[in-house]
Formats: C-alpha cells, structure tokens, sequence
C-alpha cells in the first residue's frame, strides 16, 4: 500500500467528523479516522511541532526519501484529544498512520529478520545498502540531515508491514545549527575501511539536490494557511538557507576524502553509532 505524500495533501484540514481512538503507541497520541476512512497520528505537541515535522518532510519527500506526512488540523473543540488534555491546542499536526511491523519476523524469509537479530558483519552503510528493507538508506541520509539541520536528537524511523523504512518523529529539528564536523564523524562511524565511496554514492546526490533549491523553494516549505495559528514563532524560513550551504559544504567535504587512504574505525566509535540508532529495533549493531 502506498502512503500518501503530501503533494497529494490538503495542506490544512477541519477536522470536524474525525471518529478518534487513543493511540496504543504512546499516552495522550490519538488515531484520527477521517471522513475517508483514513488513519492518522496526532501527537499533541502543539503547532510549532507540526511546522517542524511538516517542513521535514516537504524537503525528504521532495529529496525522494521514504518519510512520513504530517499536514496541519484545527480541532473542534468537542474533540478527543482536547477533552482529554490539559491545555492542548486546537491547532495540531497530523500525520500519516504507518502500521509498524511486529518485532519479531513475520516469517522465515521476513526482511527484518537481520534487524533484529545477533548481529551481522558488514558495516552499517553497507548493512543498509544491501538488506532487503526498502528505503533503508534513507536512514543514513535523514540522520545526515538532521545534523544539518540542527537535529536536537537522532531522527527515528518505522518499519512498516510491508517492509518499507520510514523517517518518523522529525518535530526536534530545525532548531540548532549546522554541525557538519559531527555530520562526517557519523558517517565515519557507520562506514567500514574502504566504504566512504559507498557512502557518497547514497549521500553526496541527496546533498546537492538540496544544495541547489531555490529561495522560492525553500521560502514556499513554511507557508500554512491563515486560519492555522502557530503558537511559538521561530526563524526556520530564515535557517533554511543556512542548512542549504550547509548541504553544499558537507557534499565537498564527503567528495573529497580519499577512499583508498581511509583508516580502520575504532570499535569503540563504531559501537556508540549502534546504540545512539533510535528504534525499537535497537538490536541492530554495525
């Protein structure tokens, strides 16, 4: 099943009709049904949240990356999620439903199988380059985006039942700074010896197509619609060019490494990229 990406959205949706039902993820989450039988995710965490989640995911998608869709909803006021909180906006992001795919494998040649597993050899990049999970290189990209992008945290993913990785949970970026020295020190961390071309040939063309976005582009990422109120007002529209240098340096600087000479990376750098992964498929290990 296809999941709907967001230039196939209203941008900004009445919410009146939903039927509502708590969300088994997590307290005070709720799943929207709309009108059309479709099911969505509303965390309450407020507009600002959503502006963050939703520009996100306009520049993965619009990159090619597997990745959520959060649009904006004006609850009414009768709704669930507002009954039921304390001091929670009518304003609110919604996002896609991914039903994720159980822990354990779904049979014996189950994709995940490798992710929950012992281990394996290769390193992580290549782990992601060569398993059967779709997208799933769009994990190293979307992480490499979040330090760009002033990420307070690593970008989470779902797995979805159809064995299809998605980038999740995108409302703590869009905050800090560019930091590109930790950008190529994770990439380093998830690259064996000999594997830096590898990791260019996945990340370099992701950067330079944002690198190369126009100002309209960029500016058009945070519009939303008059009658959407956002709480807390936040200079992301005036970030956004600072993330799209950012992009462009850090494509030269991958560019220039010299992938015969690389040096063996130390276990222990290696084992602190496994456990910062944020999943609950944490049993990965590269």
């Amino acid at each position: 099943m296809c999941r709907p990406k967001l230039a196939e959205l209203e941008p900004h949706v009445f919410a009146d009709g939903w039927r509502w039902q708590p969300s088994p993820a997590k307290r005070g989450q709720w799943i929207g049904i709309d009108e059309e039988g479709r099911k969505w995710l509303v965390m309450s965490t407020g507009s600002f949240d959503a502006m963050r989640e939703r520009v996100f995911d306009l520049i993965a998608q619009g990159l090619g990356l597997s990745c959520q869709s959060c649009i904006f909803i004006t609850l009414p006021k009768e709704a669930e999620p507002l009954r039921y909180a304390t001091h929670a906006e009518v304003y609110q992001g919604a996002i896609t439903y991914i039903p994720p795919h159980d822990s354990r494998p779904c049979s014996k040649t189950c994709a995940l199988e490798p992710w929950v597993g012992s281990g394996h050899d290769a390193s992580f990049v290549r782990f992601l380059a060569e398993g059967r999970i779709k997208n799933a290189t769009d994990l190293l990209v979307g992480n490499v985006l979040g330090y760009l992008f002033g990420a307070s945290e690593r970008l989470e993913f779902v797995i979805s039942t159809e064995h299809r990785l998605f980038l999740v949970d995108n409302e703590y970026t869009l905050l800090g700074r560019p930091d590109i020295p930790s950008a190529i020190d994770y990439v380093r961390s998830c690259c064996a010896d000999q594997e830096w071309q590898l990791a260019g040939e996945i990340l370099i063309p992701k950067l330079d197509q944002f690198a190369t976005l126009p100002n309209a582009t960029l500016n058009g990422f945070t519009q939303s619609s008059p009658s959407y109120k956002i709480a807390r007002k936040y200079p992301i529209r005036k970030r956004l060019p600072q993330f799209r240098n950012a992009a462009r340096h850090l494509a030269r600087e991958l560019a220039k490494i010299d992938n015969t000479r690389s040096t063996p990376i130390p276990a222990n750098v290696v084992a602190k990229a496994a456990s910062r992964i944020s999943s609950k498929y944490n049993k990965i290990r590269v």
